[in-house]
Parts: structure tokens; sequence; C-alpha cells
């Protein structure tokens, strides 16, 4: 589940509810989003070791997800067709940190979000 929280709120978990929760921040130290492009309702983020996943919040949904090693390298590649989120397993090597290009394309749209992503 994705939740985004506004400045102010809280989010309260039960204590029965266990798991594991992760922040991701989506808006550059500035707090200058690139609206233009659409980009700050794509969130990538690794939940696990060796697990990606890219989820769009809003229209147009996604089309496309490929993962590239820094060199340029293929690791995987999954099509969304308009689906709002994707998790795609990586194999992991035995480098204590992973740096992967994360490519996005939206469905509908020629464009393409291209972000990078560490691994640790």
């Amino acid at each position: 589940m994705y939740q985004e929280i506004k400045e102010g709120e809280e989010i309260k978990v039960q204590a029965n509810e266990h798991g594991r929760y992760f922040l991701t921040q989506t808006r550059s130290t500035t707090g200058i989003e690139n609206a233009e492009m659409g980009e700050s309702d794509v969130k990538i983020y690794s939940p696990a070791r060796g697990l990606i996943v890219v989820s769009k919040v809003s229209a147009p949904l996604l089309n496309k997800v490929e993962v590239y090693t820094l060199d340029g390298r293929l690791v995987a590649s999954r099509k969304a067709e308009g689906a709002a989120s994707v998790s795609i397993p990586v194999v992991s090597t035995a480098s204590p940190q992973e740096v992967y290009i994360i490519k996005v394309s939206k469905q509908d749209t020629k464009a393409t979000i291209t972000r990078k992503l560490s691994l640790h």
C-alpha cells in the first residue's frame, strides 16, 4: 500500500499490525517539482533487497518499466499495460550497494522518466 503524507499529517499503526514500513521522499530539497513531465506522481522504491517497485498514482498509468545497470546492461523489463504498480525482482550481486537506472514509460504518451535507484 502507498500513502502520501502531507506536511503536518500523522500515520498511526495499530499494535497488532506488523510488517515493514518505508518512508520515501518524492520532492527535491528545494520543494520544486517537475510538473510538466509528470514525474512527481511516479514512485520508485525498494521494499526488500532484490526487489524494485514502481507505482504511478494518477493517469496516464504505467506502460513499461526497464531496469539497467550503470554500464547500460538491461537486467529486467516488465510491460505494465496500464497497471498502477509493477514489482520487478532483480538479481542481487555480492556488492553491498547496487545502483540501477530505472526507465519508466507512461501509457498513451511518448514521455519517459529515468531515475537512479541505489539499493543498500
